[in-house]
């Protein structure tokens, strides 16, 4: 998907762990892409995990935060 959108995506060495205890390596951090907030456009760094298009998850980093916010990232 990044590709699609054009996103350039930094390779990272990072892992997440979940609460099953398993564990997901980073796909890499997209850096500074910018979401409004308001009527402010804020640089935000992405994690973005490498994961099946059919994983079966709930998995949905950061997307309350945005929600509460406010944030619109137009793509």
């Amino acid at each position: 998907m990044a590709d699609h959108r054009g996103l350039k995506i930094e390779p990272s060495e990072d892992s997440f762990t979940f609460v099953d205890c398993s564990r997901r390596n980073l796909g890499g951090i997209i850096r500074y892409l910018e979401v409004q907030i308001g009527n402010v456009l804020v640089p935000v760094d992405f994690h973005a995990l490498d994961i099946k298009l059919n994983w079966n998850s709930s998995l949905l980093l950061g997307r309350a935060f945005m929600a509460t916010v406010g944030a619109v990232r137009n793509m």
